[in-house]
């Protein structure tokens, strides 16, 4: 079921709320350090990890940015034979950079398709920490195990891939992440082939040059665990809805 704005609101018998674009990543302690190697000046593999000490550190130009506060806008809803189709802007406030976003939903026998397509506009000067979609969950289903196909057992990131392997993996989903000393990025697992959820079965495939998409679970939001300084500052349930809401129309 879909509301008059094109988001998903109830898939069976579950209550969800999205998707919503997101370009956020709670920061990691590598993010926040000045004179780095860094993806905003260079490739840090070039600089064996030694930045120019003035270059500030990369979650610092994603602030000034306002990735972190995204406004998302409808710009239309189409329904058509086939299923529905939502075009949203997003932007931060006072910004002239932005994202417009296409998600175009389907049915596929018994089950939905959502295709997703985000597109930068604007002088973008900064590197995204992240690319994808946000769906709120009903948080009874942070009760469930995740079993997957795609990369694991642990999370996997570029500074770490290499640990990771193709294969079949069950978790709880509070074991998906790592408990760091200061709430941070964690979790993420690229590759993903498919992902079954309790009464959710998602099956993945790779679109264009993008390969297959990754996935993460989390009772929080990135927004959520932002600024953080200690695990238990963090509310305790999974949101039925993600943090940030369309305006407008």
């Amino acid at each position: 079921m879909f509301d008059r704005r094109g988001g998903l609101v109830r898939w069976r018998d579950l209550e969800v709320s999205g998707p919503l674009p997101e370009l956020w990543r709670a920061p990691t302690e590598n993010d926040q350090l000045d004179g780095q190697g860094s993806y905003e000046t260079a490739d840090p593999a070039l600089t064996d990890g030694r930045g120019d000490e003035s270059t500030p550190a990369s979650s610092v130009r994603w602030f000034e940015r306002g990735l972190d506060r995204l406004q998302h806008r409808v710009l239309s809803v189409e329904r058509t034979e086939q299923g529905l189709v939502q075009r949203v802007r997003s932007m931060a406030a006072h910004s002239a950079q932005g994202i417009e976003t296409t998600f175009a939903w389907r049915l596929d026998g018994d089950g939905l398709r959502l295709h997703t397509d985000i597109r930068p506009f604007g002088p973008w000067d900064c590197t995204w920490p992240r690319v994808g979609a946000r769906i709120g969950l009903p948080g009874a289903l942070a009760e469930e195990h995740a079993r997957w196909f795609g990369t694991g057992p642990a999370e996997s990131y570029s500074d770490s891939a290499e640990a990771a392997y193709v294969g079949r993996f069950e978790a709880a989903v509070d074991e998906l992440g790592v408990a760091y000393g200061r709430p941070q990025e964690t979790g993420h697992r690229p590759g993903l082939r498919a992902l079954d959820l309790g009464p959710l079965h998602l099956r993945a495939v790779a679109s264009g040059s993008t390969g297959l998409p990754g996935f993460q679970l989390d009772r929080h939001t990135a927004q959520e665990r932002t600024g953080v300084a200690h695990a238990h500052e963090l509310e305790p349930a999974m949101r039925l809805r993600p943090r940030g809401e369309y305006v407008g129309r």
